[in-house]
């Protein structure tokens, strides 16, 4: 089931995460603005999963794989073979968040490796959000049921959104 609404406005965005946190949520909630730029969160049971999406999310996935997990590659044909061989252990929620579990797994990174990715990650995508214009927002409820990785919480998320903002 999706619901979709318009005329979104910033001060909004933290309200409305902080309302899925609380109905524990579980699902994608997506941003779009009038331009078609789209920026979507995966939230499990109101925690955040995962958040991608704007306008260089690859940019944002190598600057944080570089401050984050030093000891990986930047650059994709470094982590492409692992990303193939993860095969029907890929993810639902984005190719990013597979490869976190998978170098989790194989003990490439450590957990908290992992959270910092997913924090950063989450924080620079809410500071866009916040930014964009008549932003409209749409979600679909999933029952994620297993989650490896750890989740960013809420809270944090827009603490640190509101630091950067100030």
């Amino acid at each position: 089931k999706s619901i979709n609404t318009r005329r979104f406005d910033g001060v909004e965005h933290f309200q409305f995460l902080k309302d899925l946190k609380q109905l524990r949520f579980s699902g994608q909630l997506s941003w779009t603005d009038t331009i078609e730029q789209k920026w979507v969160f995966h939230l499990c049971k109101g925690s955040i999963m995962y958040a991608t999406g704007g306008v260089h999310p690859m940019r944002r996935w190598r600057r944080n794989l570089a401050i984050y997990c030093p000891h990986l590659p930047t650059h994709r044909l470094g982590w492409q073979a692992d990303l193939a061989s993860a095969g029907t252990a890929v993810s639902s929620v984005d190719w990013e968040h597979t490869l976190l579990n998978l170098w989790l797994a194989k003990q490439r990174i450590t957990p908290e490796q992992a959270n910092s990715m997913i924090l950063s990650t989450a924080v620079e995508v809410l500071f866009d959000v916040k930014q964009a214009a008549n932003v409209s927002k749409l979600i679909k409820h999933d029952n994620l049921s297993s989650v490896q990785v750890g989740l960013a919480q809420v809270e944090d998320i827009i603490a640190k959104t509101q630091w950067r903002w100030q």
